[in-house]
This record gives C-alpha cells, structure tokens and sequence, in this order.
C-alpha cells in the first residue's frame, strides 16, 4: 500500500461527505511515500466544498517530494459553493515551493465568492512550482473575478509551460484588459504547443480583442492547437 502511485477517487454528488471525511483521506495519504498522481472529483458535494474542507484536503500535499499530477474538482453549476479567497490561499500555501509537481488541474467552477484575492495567492503557488509543464484552471462563472485576477494568473506562466487550459465563462468583469494581460503572458512562452481559453458570456471582450488573441497565438512557434471561446463566436486553430 506505502508503494501506491496514483489515488483516484471519484465523490460526485456524495451529500453526506464533508470536511471531516476530506481530513481522514488527507491522513490516510499520508502513509502514501511514493505518491504521484491525486485526482479527486467533489463535484456537487456541496457539505464538502468549503474552505475548511479544501485546507483539510490539502494539508499534507507538501510532504509528497515525488507528487507530479494534481487535479481537484469542486465546482457545482449551483452557486451554492462557500469556498473562498481564504480557501484558495489556505489550498495554495499547502502545496506552494513542490518542486516535483508537473500538472496540475483546478476546477472552482461556480465558486462565486473568489475574487481576484484568492488568485493572487495562487498565482504565486503557481510561480514557486518550478517544474510545472501544465496547468489547468477553471473558474467559470466566477463572477467576482475581474481583470486583475487574470493578470495575477498570467503573471505566473513559467517560460517551460507547455499546455494552458483556461476557463473563465461567465466571469462577466474580464474584459479587454484582461484579455490582453492574457495575450502577453502566452505570448512569452516558448514551448507551448497547446491552449484552450474559453471566455464564453464575457459581454465586455470585444471581436477585435479575440482576433488580436488569435493573431498573437498563431505566431507562438511552437503552438500545434488552439480555441479560443468569446461571446460571439469560437476560434480553432
């Protein structure tokens, strides 16, 4: 069991499970050395998605040296979530400075009390990953999310990311400013070779900004695929 890699569980729509059975799996992985891969899906467990139930979960993650893959799912199409900023930054110094962490995969869909607060503290998680090659966040229907809060992501883009997934549908503060932030910081990478950005029901991105996005993206070297999704229409490339 020590030797054990990678730990999947899938919780969907588990009512009864909360913060106390998110701390047990916490301690339980403890005894997990060799741990590489945690993929844990909370969608619409709605006792468990909390702040308290977030910094529970995530305790422990620094200890794992060898933990290259996380993906958490907490998102819940209700908007009933209470996690927070406070959350984010309690998920984001539990695991900031894992130096073997090579992907890693949020879903705070519907979460719509974060703020661009709780992605500066992620932000900066995300910086201190040195080996980080993939990152994929989604934030969609964060409505308290604004330009500053996709700077912040931006800004965090190390120069070996080589796949981005972004989703920011419905966060309704983003507008071209943002969208810009976000051109300038994919623009800078060099081995990026795959993007999905998805800003569905932004009323405030304009048609022009979305085709200076597809421009910029189509002269990344490197960049086999892309999509990029605004109010208006959606980019493949």
């Amino acid at each position: 069991m020590r030797f054990l890699q990678s730990v999947v569980l899938d919780f969907t729509s588990w009512a009864a499970i909360t913060h106390k059975g998110l701390d047990l799996i916490s301690k339980s992985l403890k005894r997990l050395a060799c741990l590489q891969k945690l993929d844990l899906n909370l969608a619409y467990c709605r006792e468990a998605q909390t702040d308290l139930g977030l910094q529970c979960l995530s305790q422990n993650l620094k200890q794992f040296k060898a933990l290259q893959t996380i993906k958490l799912n907490f998102s819940d199409s209700s908007e009933n979530v209470k996690i927070t900023d406070q959350g984010i930054k309690s998920f984001s110094e539990n695991i900031i400075g894992l130096e073997s962490l090579q992907s890693i995969n949020l879903s705070f869909a519907y979460c719509v009390a974060i703020t661009e607060l709780g992605l500066q503290d992620l932000s900066q998680m995300l910086k201190s990953c040195k080996s980080l090659q993939k990152i994929s966040l989604n934030f969609g229907n964060c409505k308290g999310i604004t330009d500053l809060g996709a700077q912040y992501i931006c800004e965090s883009f190390a120069a070996n990311l080589q796949i981005i997934h972004l989703w920011f549908f419905n966060c309704q503060e983003i507008s071209d400013i943002g969208l810009q932030s976000i051109i300038e910081g994919l623009s800078r990478l060099t081995c990026l070779f795959r993007v999905t950005l998805d800003l569905y029901d932004c009323p405030k991105i304009t048609r022009s900004k979305a085709n200076e996005a597809r421009n910029a993206l189509e002269n990344i070297v490197a960049l086999q695929n892309f999509e990029i999704k605004i109010p208006q229409q959606r980019i493949k490339f």
